[in-house]
């Protein structure tokens, strides 16, 4: 992460912020100082980053230094979940660990067993969390498998220009509808089968695939296809077929098949 050219606890010469930083960022950056969390912010990209000395425990070797390390080397802009922190202590003393850390601003609370340590902007103070980094700590506190929707999978491959008009999930959990702050989450449950891949290029291209539906994908989207999948990823697709629907296997055929002059 972005520091100002210093380690995570060095501290540099005095940068404030703007004058037309909202007086909540200046309350924000004021307890941050007064917490002893670090000072001063460093401005980067019309960003503010605090480079948090974070709060001073008793021993390295507590819950609550580890929750603290583990912190500084996700960095800024991470949201995560309870469960993500389990394997450093107890329920009990990692609960009490981010309290303690959301009580001095260092992470906000984002829904129960979900936090995010926030990125600020100089005019508008702290800005909301990725969308992705949200469902993927939703996912990471539950223990479900969640991957982006086969539209969302072919406009992210570039061969569909057609948007969601809300972020949508494929999970194998249950489906539902998830409002955090101003965000709203869309899962929808499917068999663990259409997540094959991942969000790897080859699992991508088997729901993008699935996307188009039958006698949908034209020449143009195979050799688009076939221009963004190199022969590693085209190997996996490969590996996928036992994933994929009778009338996909011709498609990941003509994908997959070596080009002429290529050994097979």
């Amino acid at each position: 992460m972005p520091t100002c050219g210093g380690s995570w606890r060095r501290r540099l010469g005095p940068v404030r912020p703007s004058r037309g930083a909202t007086g909540s960022f200046r309350a924000s950056l004021a307890a941050n100082q007064a917490s002893g969390l670090g000072w001063p912010p460093c401005k980067i990209d019309n960003l503010w980053l605090v480079s948090y000395t974070m709060v001073a425990v008793s021993s390295p070797d507590s819950v609550a230094s580890k929750v603290q390390r583990r912190l500084r080397g996700w960095g800024l802009g991470r949201v995560f979940s309870v469960r993500s922190m389990l394997d450093l202590g107890s329920r009990a003393s990692i609960d009490v660990a981010l309290h303690r850390l959301t009580r001095n601003g260092v992470i906000r609370r984002l829904g129960r067993g979900l936090y995010d340590m926030p990125r600020h902007h100089t005019l508008f103070g702290p800005l909301s969390p990725s969308i992705d980094e949200v469902a993927r700590a939703i996912a990471d506190g539950t223990g479900e498998t969640i991957g982006i929707s086969p539209a969302s999978a072919a406009n992210a491959l570039g061969i569909s220009t057609q948007v969601p008009a809300r972020p949508v999930y494929l999970t194998t959990g249950p489906t539902r509808v998830v409002q955090v702050g101003t965000q709203t989450l869309r899962f929808q449950h499917t068999m663990p089968a259409s997540l094959a891949g991942g969000d790897t290029k080859a699992g991508l291209t088997l729901r993008a695939i699935r996307a188009f539906g039958r006698g949908g994908v034209g020449d143009q989207d195979i050799a688009r296809l076939r221009a963004i999948l190199d022969d590693a990823d085209r190997r996996k697709l490969n590996g996928l077929r036992t994933n994929a629907t009778g009338w996909m296997l011709p498609i990941i055929d003509r994908i997959t098949a070596p080009a002429k002059g290529e050994a097979a």
